[in-house]
């Protein structure tokens, strides 16, 4: 097997926390995410620099695209 370990979906419960307690602001632009509009859940922290996957990393942000 080769490359790195896939990690697990977020579940959907976890997103919804996380979105509830951001009031639905994105936290790169400060504007609110409006219904309909695609967002994801980033790490404040770049996994790859921290390793930190908890709450307090993850915030709601708009999704390029």
């Amino acid at each position: 097997m080769t490359g790195k370990p896939k990690r697990p979906a977020m579940k959907t419960k976890r997103r919804l926390m996380i979105w509830e307690r951001d009031g639905g602001v994105c936290y790169l632009c400060g504007h609110k995410v409006m219904a309909g509009e695609p967002w994801d859940v980033e790490h404040r922290l770049a996994w790859e620099i921290s390793r930190d996957d908890s709450d307090g990393n993850l915030a709601v942000a708009h999704r390029n695209g």
